[in-house]
């Protein structure tokens, strides 16, 4: 008992003596202020600046569309667009990629991968909110129509396996 005491004692005038230190409390609050720093007053902090609020807004509106990235990506850069997903070129694709999109039940949709292998294995996938797989594409079965059971939110995934070179998922509503 009488241990537990002196160590709460002894934790708490820690603390307090802590609270009390002027440079501790100094130093908080100069690293998180990041906008004080004399460098992003200059013409190239400026151009930095706005370059991370146009990444930020990007970012912002892929989450809008329910764009997704796991795993890693080499030299390559994603697409996306509102019913596509694609990388132009890469030297290595391990994971996934995808979008949510909702669906009405009866809509017809055509789905179409266009892909060029180097190495590796790309795969398609349209997936129900049950996790039940409703499509999938790959370099055997390049394009596909299917008619959507019922109302759900749809993932659009595409997975890379050691994957290198390049690929375009597009779909598109059929009238």
């Amino acid at each position: 008992m009488k241990k537990s005491v002196i160590t709460f004692i002894t934790f708490t005038l820690f603390c307090v003596s802590c609270s009390h230190n002027t440079e501790s409390s100094k130093e908080i609050e100069s690293t998180g202020a990041a906008i004080d720093d004399p460098s992003l007053n200059s013409p190239e902090g400026k151009k930095l600046m706005e370059l991370g609020k146009r990444a930020d807004e990007m970012a912002l509106e892929q989450e809008k569309r329910g764009f997704y990235r796991t795993g890693t990506i080499e030299r390559g850069k994603i697409k996306t667009e509102e019913n596509s997903l694609g990388i132009r070129r890469c030297e290595g694709f391990i994971g996934e990629i995808g979008q949510f999109m909702k669906v009405k039940k009866d809509a017809n949709w055509s789905f179409s991968l266009n892909e060029e292998t180097q190495r590796g294995i790309i795969t398609a996938y349209i997936i129900d909110s049950h996790e039940n797989i409703v499509l999938q594409l790959n370099h055997e079965q390049k394009e596909k129509d299917i008619q959507i059971p019922q109302d759900d939110v749809y993932q659009v995934k595409v997975t890379g396996e050691d994957f290198s070179g390049k690929f375009f998922l597009s779909y598109k509503q059929k009238s």
